[in-house]
């Protein structure tokens, strides 16, 4: 009976293992937030020239930003500084960004806006704000207003793989 039973189910548990080998135990990310700029909401990586592309909106005035830039670096590092990770400084002193950075051992590039021009080129409305941009240039992922440090994770695995 057991037998049987395995014989009938062998192929889905194939199948199964298969999608999780190519997918990852991750899964797929969290549901991205309603964003203005968001151009296709999907579970799905489109591949088409280079990889994803993550923008991650602060200012060294939020206290909530700095472990995000923190966690978002160490991820980054993990996975072989794969794709483009971008930090974007909205309203911002540079020596209170290179303290942030300094302090919090950041690697990756930060970039310094005003509040007019991430207000333009994010629809920002709020930091931090974690955008996911695929190979093709369309943005996939907003972070909500409260991402937990695992939705975190799951973002930034699943788009730099």
């Amino acid at each position: 009976m057991i037998v049987n039973s395995f014989r009938n189910h062998a192929p889905c548990a194939l199948a199964l293992g298969i999608v999780l080998a190519l997918v990852g135990c991750a899964g797929p990310p969290p549901r991205s937030a309603e964003h203005p700029l968001l151009t296709q909401a999907s579970d799905a990586v489109v591949q088409c020239g280079k990889g994803a592309r993550i923008r991650l909106v602060w200012s060294p005035y939020c206290t909530t930003c700095k472990p995000w830039l923190a966690e978002v670096d160490r991820l980054w590092r993990q996975n072989g500084k794969e794709g483009d990770v971008l930090g974007v400084v909205c309203d911002g002193e540079e020596h209170e960004v290179r303290k942030v950075v300094e302090q919090y051992r950041i690697s990756f590039r930060q970039v310094m806006k005003d509040a007019e021009q991430c207000r333009t080129d994010y629809g920002l409305d709020r930091v931090p704000l974690l955008l996911v941009h695929d190979g093709c240039e369309r943005l996939r992922y907003v972070s909500p207003e409260h991402l937990r440090r695992s939705d975190l994770e799951r973002v930034v695995a699943f788009y730099l793989r």
